[in-house]
């Protein structure tokens, strides 16, 4: 980065902030009882750290805040994986009402992910 703004700022403070919740989430995630509720909190913090991941790639794209010699991908950054992960967790959660199996849909969106980029290599567009 050459530059920073306002908003890369509060991008990444709130992403720290989910870094922080991490742990927390993971521990009440292997506790007892209220299986939901532990869940929705622990696919919740990771959902939110993935959209501040992606919101901060397009922003440092987008408002030309790179140095010149940034990689090309940093430039142009495809966040199709991360929207992969960002789905999965939040489809997840609704899921878990019904079943514990939730965990499997994480397990998904990387796979749907390498599927949808094959694809689009496949299809020329380079990305």
């Amino acid at each position: 980065m050459n530059r920073i703004s306002d908003k890369v700022i509060g991008i990444n403070m709130i992403w720290l902030l989910m870094v922080v919740l991490t742990p927390f989430a993971a521990r009440t995630l292997a506790g007892t009882g209220g299986f939901v509720v532990r869940f929705t909190i622990y696919a919740l913090v990771q959902a939110i750290a993935s959209i501040c991941l992606v919101r901060l790639s397009n922003e440092l794209a987008q408002e030309h805040l790179l140095r010149d010699d940034a990689p090309e991908s940093a430039r142009h950054p495809d966040s199709l994986a991360r929207y992969a992960t960002i789905g999965s967790f939040l489809v997840s959660i609704p899921v878990a009402f019904f079943t514990p199996w939730a965990y499997a849909i994480w397990a998904a969106g990387p796979a749907v992910a390498t599927r949808l980029m094959r694809t689009r290599r496949g299809q020329g567009t380079g990305r």
